[in-house]
């Protein structure tokens, strides 16, 4: 994983390189290994010119290489490396044929790159690195644009193909490889990240904050959805697609890839065989997670999904001479604290995986609040997403370079039971399956206890979200509601099962789960692999029947019944999941004179600064999320006004 950045002048060729330097520094913790450009003409009225070194440190110029430089050129590639596969030199990029005829920049993983090398030397191919970028480029000379269906791993890469003279955009299918553009100055900008685009000559000042995003983001937690930002002017690339662009600097993209949208029937499918062909595919996805030229590691919260990959990576790495380093947080004499089920796990996989355990340090979040913020470009959702990176940096300090993380399994699988166990109950209804609706009811897995309250609570999940919306708002009243924006809409997932399950793996909670994660993770940087968002796991979980995934009122049921055979069945079928949590109300009324250096300051246009901190005990006790989006916004904005004033 790496960053990459660029530009294509379509409006008059170029001189001045500085420009790709600054977005290349901006991005630099993405990749300590390596850095390199290259400045191609489109007319071909010159050959491209090409730039690589090895990086002891962040900031040293390039060998041949001069701020002052000027080389005429209207596409620019730049890319920060993070090594992982073929540490050598003969793995950075931008890479190049020899010839100069294509000219390829990426970030991301291919997993199945021994494969694909092997199918291409079979088809005359000869190789000079043992990277995947240059399995890439091969495959792209072979298959052209029919190359992203058979690869399999994450990716964001632009290509120019003189022969073509063109410049092609693509990203990977679930969209995990970040990949932002813009439009400005008479030239097409990309970068992994947004704080690149903000670098370049454009300018902070050039990308003014969205108001609607704010306010969807403070009113119902959403972010990411489609292809919008925090920023007008600034959108990702949609995933599974790729795009030639046009000399006008636009493009139309074309898909590659989409989910499944049918369901086959119990009918057609026995639970067996769904359970075997999932836990195959889990077998693969994890086993081709597992090649990396670099030391691995694993988060173990001790749920459900972090300990399948633990199990699975423990038996697809075999008899190795040292176990998998694994890392959990454990809160000792607290109802969050799941390290004892991943010592649990730990012990049931015989010294196969070694945890390490990590206190929460809760004033870690204080400490490296501002600086998390700055690195993340955009408000975000919970202060625990601090701790997840502080994870990351133990094990960075370890000198672990790639992590295995459970990500991914509520959305693949149904795991969240306010968002799908309504849903599914609805459509048992409809369908006139009353028994079944009854049963699940009954034996809800998720119930807290077995007074009235649950059953109210259950009943709640069946009403649709509209229905809800108008009983019960989910924000403070208007005498104490800090926000000053409610004309904004707010897009909603389906009230279908299917469908929202769809809309989820999607644009209402994958974008922002995938865009964040990744910023957070590579401002380490680690290489944080998703064996759960394998898309061939992806694939034949989005055909299940729908009862595979809830039965018997349990969620994620399938994903259980594959793990069986195993981890411990008091892992397999633990009913309370928390993931590494976070004790968010009481970290606020805790924080509350840290935070009161934002009371002071300019008046900002969505959020009333006075009225939020006269509020502030009341809406941490009864509107905890909501005040901490509130605080995220103000961050930014702060952050914001620091970059305008450099």
């Amino acid at each position: 994983m790496c960053g990459i950045s660029g530009y294509f002048a379509y409006s008059a060729l170029v001189e001045e390189t500085k420009q790709l330097r600054a977005m290349n520094r901006a991005v630099a913790h993405r990749g300590p290994d390596g850095e390199g450009m290259a400045f191609i003409r489109s007319d071909g009225g010159a050959p491209p010119s090409l730039f690589l070194g090895d990086k002891t440190s962040m900031t040293p110029d390039l060998p041949e290489w001069r701020s002052d430089l000027r080389i005429t050129h209207d596409l620019a590639f730049g890319h920060r490396r993070f090594a992982i596969i073929d540490l050598s030199p003969g793995g950075h990029q931008p890479f190049a044929t020899n010839d100069g005829s294509l000219v390829l920049e990426f970030n991301g993983e291919i997993y199945n790159y021994l494969e694909l090398r092997e199918e291409l030397r079979r088809a005359g191919r000869v190789f000079a690195t043992r990277s995947d970028a240059e399995v890439l480029m091969h495959a792209y000379q072979q298959w052209g644009t029919e190359c992203f269906a058979k690869l399999r791993g994450f990716w964001a890469l632009a290509l120019w193909d003189a022969r073509r003279n063109a410049l092609l955009l693509s990203r990977d299918r679930i969209g995990k490889a970040p990949l932002y553009y813009a439009r400005q100055g008479g030239r097409l900008w990309w970068c992994s990240e947004i704080k690149g685009l903000q670098a370049a000559a454009v300018g902070c000042h050039a990308f003014p904050p969205r108001m609607e995003a704010v306010a969807q983001f403070i009113r119902a937690g959403l972010r990411d959805v489609g292809d919008e930002t925090f920023f007008e002017g600034i959108r990702t690339f949609p995933r599974a697609s790729y795009a030639w662009v046009k000399p006008d600097g636009s493009f139309v993209p074309q898909s590659f890839w989409s989910l499944p949208e049918t369901r086959v029937s119990a009918r057609d499918l026995g639970q067996r065989d769904a359970v075997e062909g999932l836990t195959a595919r889990l077998q693969s996805a994890v086993q081709v997670r597992l090649r990396s030229d670099a030391p691995i590691g694993l988060e173990l919260s001790g749920g459900l999904d972090s300990s399948a990959l633990a199990a699975l990576a423990s038996e697809a790495r075999g008899r190795v001479a040292s176990s998998l380093e694994a890392f959990t947080v454990s809160f000792p004499g607290t109802a969050w604290d799941e390290a004892p089920y991943a010592r649990q796990v730990a012990s049931h996989l015989s010294g196969e995986v070694n945890l390490n355990e990590l206190p929460p340090e809760n004033s870690l979040v204080l400490e490296h609040l501002a600086r998390f913020q700055t690195g993340m470009d955009e408000p975000f959702h919970s202060p625990n997403m601090i701790l997840n990176q502080e994870i990351w940096r133990r094990m960075a300090s370890l000198g672990i370079r790639v992590s295995l993380n459970g990500a991914g399994g509520d959305e693949v699988f149904a795991g969240y039971g306010s968002e799908y166990f309504g849903p599914y109950v609805r459509q048992l209804l409809v369908s006139g399956r009353l028994p079944q609706a009854w049963r699940e009811l009954l034996r809800y897995s998720e119930r807290k206890d077995n007074g009235v309250k649950p059953w109210l609570r259950e009943l709640w999940l069946l009403l649709p979200d509209g229905w809800k919306q108008g009983i019960r708002s989910s924000g403070p009243s208007p005498e104490n509601d800090p926000l000053r924006l409610n004309h904004a809409s707010l897009p909603s997932a389906s009230d279908s099962f299917a469908h929202r399950m769809l809309d989820h793996l999607t644009d209402f909670k994958m974008n922002y789960w995938l865009r964040s994660g990744n910023t957070s993770c590579m401002g380490v940087p680690m290489e944080v692999r998703l064996p759960l968002l394998d898309h061939e796991v992806v694939e034949w979980a989005g055909r299940l029947p729908a009862d595979y995934l809830i039965r018997d009122g349990w969620l994620k049921w399938v994903l259980r019944k594959s793990m069986e055979p195993h981890l411990p069945v008091d892992v397999v079928w633990r009913k309370v999941k928390m993931g590494f949590p976070f004790p968010l109300r009481d970290w606020l009324l805790g924080s509350k004179r840290h935070f009161e250096m934002l009371k002071k300051g300019e008046d900002i246009p969505f959020l009333d600064r006075t009225k939020l901190f006269a509020h502030y005990e009341m809406l941490a006790n009864h509107h905890t999320a909501y005040l901490w989006r509130c605080l995220s916004v103000l961050l930014w904005w702060e952050d914001l006004k620091k970059r305008s004033v450099k």
